[in-house]
């Protein structure tokens, strides 16, 4: 069984399991992204794209690309197990892009149990961290993001990012259920990032899905987890 646990600096969580608990998670999600007849739809495009990054990197996680120890952290078996680091703000945006995505497919018991696991697991790590911290940012887990957003992949770049400049810590865990706000339809800060990408992608004589968040001069190398 796959389990998550929080980050020592609280940027976000670890996924660990076995070859055969990860690659079944992979391959439970791998058929909610990926099929042209629904890419008109509002937002799929942008969902897609979010589902595609976290299974790539679940991917390479238990092909042993990424973290690896020996038995869990709960008792010590034989068995190698796969880990990886994900920021709190990819994984709820993952969860709501699978949980809406799973409106276009026959969603099986397999993909819900596995979608179900990970919310459990999730709200395990915010509370193992810091319980208060946790109170308003586990409400995130099961609502309030729009997965309908249709610029939903730079939102969450941008929230994203925004988190990382905080540099981590409990005071930072604290304020990410305000930054996540900017997700929540029809809020202020939703509405105005809104604008503000809609005016710089009339700059670019484009749309605002198409556009790519700045971040150049971040070194996401440096994170301290």
């Amino acid at each position: 069984m796959f389990y998550l646990l929080a980050t020592k600096n609280g940027i976000g969580f670890e996924l660990w399991g076995s070859y055969e608990d990860l690659s079944s998670l992979y391959n439970s999600f791998d058929g909610l992204w990926n099929n042209e007849e629904y890419l008109d739809q509002p937002g799929f495009k942008s969902r897609e794209t979010i589902i595609a990054s976290m299974l790539y990197d679940i991917r390479k996680t238990f092909q042993g690309n990424r973290l690896e120890r020996t038995g869990t952290h709960f008792h010590f078996n034989d068995t190698p197990y796969f880990g990886c680091r994900i920021s709190w703000v990819d994984g709820l945006f993952f969860l709501h892009a699978v949980r809406y995505n799973a409106r276009y497919f026959n969603i099986n018991k397999l993909q819900l149990a596995n979608l179900l696991q990970l919310e459990y697991w999730l709200e395990k790590a915010m509370y193992s961290y810091d319980p208060n911290g946790a109170t308003n940012l586990s409400h995130y887990i099961t609502g309030g993001i729009d997965a309908s957003n249709d610029c939903l992949y730079i939102y969450m770049r941008r929230i994203n990012l925004d988190y990382f400049l905080l540099n981590g810590g409990k005071k930072a865990f604290r304020q990410l259920p305000e930054l996540l706000k900017k997700a929540c339809f029809g809020t202020s800060e939703y509405l105005a990032y809104k604008t503000e990408l809609e005016k710089d992608a009339k700059k670019l004589n484009t749309i605002a899905p198409n556009l790519e968040l700045d971040d150049d001069t971040f070194d996401y190398d440096s994170v301290k987890w």
